[in-house]
């Protein structure tokens, strides 16, 4: 069986701490466009609430999860796909820090 990429955007891989819905979670993964996160609970609602500090400002993102994978890693039980529906600019400078190659201070 082929594995076809279909992300739009460039990852970066980044296990990082963050919450989600208030819970705590682990960033695996983030781009523009969306982050790879293992929940310590699988977040419910409609619309899914992310924070994560960096360089000492908090980013508060909302988005939708796209994907669940019910398979056992590291961080957790699970593995989901958050979909960004709005993030503050600075989201996108981090990011974009990122995938050039600069690392950023980040904090929980």
């Amino acid at each position: 069986m082929v594995n076809i990429e279909r992300r739009k955007s460039q990852r970066v891989k980044k296990a990082l701490p963050l919450s989600i819905n208030n819970e705590k979670g682990t960033l695996a993964d983030i781009s523009r466009e969306g982050l790879g996160i293992s929940p310590e609970i699988i977040p419910v609602g409609e619309t899914i609430y992310v924070k994560m500090e960096v360089n000492e400002e908090v980013l508060d993102l909302q988005g939708k999860i796209k994907w669940i994978a019910f398979t056992k890693t590291q961080e957790g039980a699970c593995h989901i796909g958050f979909y960004i529906t709005k993030a503050p600019e600075a989201y996108y400078k981090f990011v974009d820090n990122l995938l050039l190659g600069r690392d950023v201070d980040f904090k929980n």
